[in-house]
């Protein structure tokens, strides 16, 4: 018998997902941003889905951003961050993924300023050193997911009122327990 374990990084399609997805397949397969008919059956059924998403985040359409992944979604988040001819702090764990750790690396090689905190018992960051790490350059935060005990965050309250941006890469919080973005 096999078991499969990692139903964070991907899981098989449910039922209830496909049949929802037939009709985008089907019928809403114009280009989204085209003034035909297609199109604007494509529009439709993309703006229905970005206001799913933003209700399921308590967020607001126009702030929902659909990308082909967590990796995509990461360096646009971090690099869109990024303000020409400024240097920018950067903050995150050395826990991080990989797709996060390698877009601090490279910001590091453009001449930003990066803090990798350590993680104590636990898998833990604690808030004090996030405290102390802040500086008034710090453009961003990332850190993995709130909820995500591997890479916890202690207090994310802390965070949210740091000043900075955050870059939580919550890719497989979604859909599997609460999500809310306040004050964003």
């Amino acid at each position: 018998m096999r078991a499969y374990f990692d139903h964070n990084a991907t899981t098989p399609l449910a039922a209830s997902v496909m049949e929802a997805m037939v009709p985008a397949y089907l019928q809403g397969f114009g280009n989204a941003s085209s003034i035909h008919g297609y199109g604007q059956e494509a529009r439709q059924m993309l703006e229905r889905a970005r206001r799913q998403v933003a209700g399921m985040l308590s967020a607001k359409p126009e702030e929902v951003v659909f990308t082909g992944g967590g990796t995509e979604a990461n360096n646009l988040a971090l690099f869109g961050l990024v303000e020409a001819g400024k240097t920018h702090h950067f903050v995150g764990s050395a826990m991080e993924h990989p797709a996060v750790l390698n877009v601090l690396e490279e910001l590091r090689g453009l001449g930003h300023a990066v803090t990798l905190l350590p993680v104590g018992e636990g898998g833990m960051v604690d808030p004090e050193d996030v405290r102390r790490s802040l500086r008034p350059e710090t453009r961003a935060i990332s850190a993995g997911d709130c909820g995500d005990r591997a890479r916890g965050w202690g207090d994310c309250a802390l965070r949210c009122s740091a000043g900075a941006g955050q870059d939580g890469d919550g890719c497989e919080r979604a859909g599997s327990g609460f999500v809310e973005f306040v004050g964003a």
